[in-house]
């Protein structure tokens, strides 16, 4: 897999990389339990002074875990169950591998 969607063909930027590593931060911190993709863009958001802007970091985020995904570095899970990030749909959760 070369690109976990289309916006990731555009390559991959700073915001890009900070989701990423606010994803390995945050799952990192929770040991064996796991965090939802809408914690760590709220974190994002906090973090450039927007609390209210988180929705709009969501596809940043998604786009993020599917990279880590891919890589091996995180597993998406939807009812405890391992998932595709690529092709999930509806709640996930983000866990360390």
């Amino acid at each position: 897999m070369k690109y976990c969607s289309d916006r990731c063909r555009r390559g991959v930027g700073s915001a890009d990389l900070a989701a990423e590593q606010a994803i390995l931060q945050l799952v990192t911190a929770r040991g064996p339990g796991s965090a939802c993709p809408r914690e760590v863009a709220r974190l994002l958001a906090s973090r450039d002074g927007r609390e209210g802007s988180w929705r709009e970091q969501m596809p940043t985020v998604q786009d993020a875990a599917r990279r880590l995904a891919a890589r091996g570095e995180i597993v998406v899970t939807q009812r405890d169950r391992p998932v595709d990030a690529a092709t999930a749909r509806g709640p996930v959760r983000l866990r360390r591998r």
